[in-house]
């Protein structure tokens, strides 16, 4: 089997659910039915007119845009120091930025939950208030892996 024939098995394999998925959400069926009886638009339209539905895309929307940001303004100008610089304590600074992948998802998601809990930032009226923190430091280390690539690229050119 060819690298090529390999690649688009798996690639198949990714795209097939997509392919399943998709025509699925335009259904007009009540329930799950592939292939769809016929084609609307009245899932979507119900979603972006119900309210129950809105306030947690926003809230998703926030916490996303806010973890970006916050990684970006972090880690690009520690990656580049790392790199480029040789000082005092950067295998603690690689360490701590590093670390979110260290810990299993779930004991993190508790830990923050226990605390978040306790300072009573959980609820949905607790939007902007810290509750993207945990996305934040999950973050981290796919920024800090890919950011020295590119700063050491730029050193040989």
């Amino acid at each position: 089997m060819s690298v090529l024939s390999l690649a688009l098995l798996v690639a198949a394999f990714l795209l097939a659910p997509i392919a399943v998925v998709v025509p699925m959400s335009f259904s007009t069926a009540i329930s799950f039915e592939f292939p769809p009886p016929g084609y609307s638009l009245g899932y979507y339209a119900r979603y972006f007119t119900s309210e129950e539905w809105i306030e947690p895309t926003v809230n998703s929307l926030v916490i996303a845009v806010g973890a970006t940001l916050f990684t970006l303004l972090l880690v690009v100008p520690a990656a580049f120091g790392c790199v480029r610089y040789r000082f005092r304590g950067k295998s603690l600074v690689i360490l701590l930025i590093m670390s979110p992948l260290i810990v299993p998802h779930v004991v993190s998601a508790l830990a923050y939950y226990g605390f978040l809990g306790r300072v009573r930032l959980t609820g949905p009226a607790t939007r902007g208030t810290g509750f993207e923190w945990p996305v934040r430091s999950r973050a981290l280390p796919g920024v800090s892996m890919s950011t020295p690539a590119s700063a050491v690229a730029k050193r040989f050119e």
